[in-house]
């Protein structure tokens, strides 16, 4: 298994990014928002609990060495051996990753205190480019934590001609930004202008968008991609509930966060267009 701190470390890095587009658009208290570190710390940690645990050890490790723990900040894939056999590197990462973390977090207290400024220097298109990008690193790991809790690395791999879990992770990681851009094209044509600053019609959007791109994506071009482009035929089929719920839920995670972004960089966000953050 990783050392402890690398779980603990991620965990709390990715609890505190998913907070920075929050922090951005609404005036969420700090102190409240640093609890974020231990709270994310134990959520990634979490699976490790037949450790300490006094009874049902047994089935506690066997729960833990299911892919589904993937859930828990990437717990299953950080104890895989590629990962594993380099501990020192792993810490290092995870220590740089919550750096990382912090800075992006800090960095969006200091925009929002400075909105009007920030509003003045952003264009729509610098907006749409900066909302998309953010929208689209959220929604990309999402999709990473699905195809992860089936370990279906090496089915990805397929797509490119390899069978290795590390090309299928670069795959599915490359894959969506790619698919961002389309997110984010289909999303600005098709969400009229009033509603794109806002998270519950940006999440049901990207819903719809994410049913469209599995049936056009996974239904008809990747079985021809295959066909023309690798040779041959995949193993296991991606036309299944996976597939949809992995676009789905890349949807629902890019549509909303498009919209808690763009936001905070619009005229009368924040508690002024969505009556604070329970009406979002």
């Amino acid at each position: 298994m990783a050392f402890a701190i690398t779980h603990f470390l991620v965990g709390a890095s990715l609890l505190l990014l998913s907070a920075a587009p929050f922090v951005l658009r609404y005036d969420l208290d700090q102190t409240a928002v640093m609890w974020i570190v231990p709270i994310g710390g134990i959520w990634g940690l979490l699976p490790d609990l037949h450790n300490v645990s006094p009874v049902f050890g047994a089935e506690l490790f066997a729960i833990h060495n299911s892919p589904w723990m993937s859930l828990f900040a990437f717990h299953y894939l950080l104890d895989t051996p590629a990962v594993r056999d380099r501990q020192n590197v792993s810490i290092l990462l995870a220590i740089a990753l919550f750096v990382f973390a912090l800075s992006i977090v800090s960095l969006a207290y200091w925009i929002r205190d400075r909105q009007t400024i920030a509003r003045m220097q952003l264009g729509k298109l610098a907006i749409t480019g900066v909302s998309g990008a953010i929208a689209a690193g959220f929604a990309t790991i999402t999709l990473t934590a699905v195809v992860s809790t089936q370990w279906e690395f090496d089915t990805v791999a397929g797509l490119v001609g390899a069978d290795r879990v590390l090309i299928g992770l670069l795959v599915v990681l490359i894959g969506g930004f790619v698919l961002g851009l389309g997110y984010l094209a289909a999303f600005v044509l098709i969400v009229p202008r009033q509603y794109q600053m806002m998270s519950r019609y940006g999440a049901g959007a990207g819903i719809g968008i994410g049913v469209v791109a599995w049936l056009s994506g996974v239904v008809v071009f990747v079985p021809l991609w295959v066909q023309w482009v690798v040779g041959g035929e995949l193993a296991i089929p991606f036309v299944h509930w996976l597939s949809l719920g992995g676009l789905v839920l890349y949807g629902a995670v890019f549509g909303s966060l498009y919209a808690i972004v763009s936001g905070a960089f619009a005229v009368g966000s924040g508690r002024e267009m969505d009556g604070g953050i329970v009406g979002v």
